[in-house]
């Protein structure tokens, strides 16, 4: 069972205790499928920057839509997500990692090592600055390297006992989205703001088709992630300005019919 994915929308309701429900008719892209998965929430997403966010469903979204290289199981294990395997040096020093092959972005560009070499270097160039926010999962790392499309390796200046923990917590970007926005002294990279490009350019196991700060953003599946496909059309996640409000909606849409909400093993 995969459950990075899972996660990132189940957190959303377990929070708040409360899930606004499924259900209606038609699929008019707001989240209103029947088998569309939606979600009430008093935490809004105010960035989908890597760089540059303070909520805690921002966070679950970047979940959604950007590659990392590992997971947790059911168990709570790491298990590969886009990187399939990976082995250390004996000093511990270096890690390298198998990457799925054949992967590409919703746009249709390779997704490839040079796309998380790039994300690990430009994040350590600028740790200080533009990208300290992102840093934090990147401790002690010196450089990335991508001797080919499926293999990145790791170089840290010292062992250290929590990279996959680390790495978990690391979002790969299209490069070729992303570096026209450094700049030179890579400030662009803060104030770049995906959520007005849309849609955005995903390579996780949905693109975001509608943003609203505080109102509903709506998650379409990636028909070519690399992981398991969706179970649901859909995911919409809308804000409320408190947790009354989000019962008083549950109860209202559950009083109009039944509520059906698609189970998965990996994603909603």
């Amino acid at each position: 069972m995969r459950l990075r994915r899972l996660l990132g929308v189940a957190l959303v309701a377990t929070t708040l205790a409360v899930a606004a429900g499924c259900g209606g008719g038609g699929d008019s892209g707001d989240g209103s499928s029947s088998d569309v998965l939606r979600i009430g929430t008093a935490n809004y997403i105010d960035s989908l920057n890597p760089f540059n966010y303070i909520e805690s469903q921002a966070y679950t979204a970047m979940m959604m839509i950007y590659p990392q290289l590992v997971q947790y199981n059911a168990a709570f294990e790491f298990e590969g997500d886009w990187a399939e395997s990976w082995t250390t040096s004996d000093d511990g020093k270096d890690w390298t990692f198998k990457l799925r092959p054949d992967t590409k972005w919703s746009d249709g560009e390779p997704l490839t090592a040079a796309d998380a070499a790039w994300t690990i270097n430009t994040t350590v160039k600028y740790k200080d600055d533009a990208t300290a926010v992102a840093a934090s999962a990147l401790a002690n790392i010196k450089n990335a390297e991508a001797p080919d499309d499926t293999t990145l390796v790791i170089h840290y200046s010292s062992p250290v006992g929590n990279v996959l923990p680390q790495l978990e917590q690391f979002f790969v970007l299209p490069e070729h989205i992303w570096a026209p926005k450094a700049g030179a002294n890579g400030k662009g990279l803060k104030t770049y703001k995906p959520e007005l490009n849309l849609p955005i350019i995903s390579g996780g196991a949905y693109t975001i088709t509608q943003y609203e700060k505080k109102g509903t953003t709506a998650f379409k599946p990636y028909a070519d992630f690399y992981g398991p496909p969706s179970h649901a059309s859909g995911v919409a996640l809308t804000y409320y300005t408190n947790a009354d409000a989000i019962i008083t909606i549950s109860r209202r849409t559950s009083s109009t019919g039944p509520i059906r909400c698609r189970s998965r093993r990996s994603t909603p």
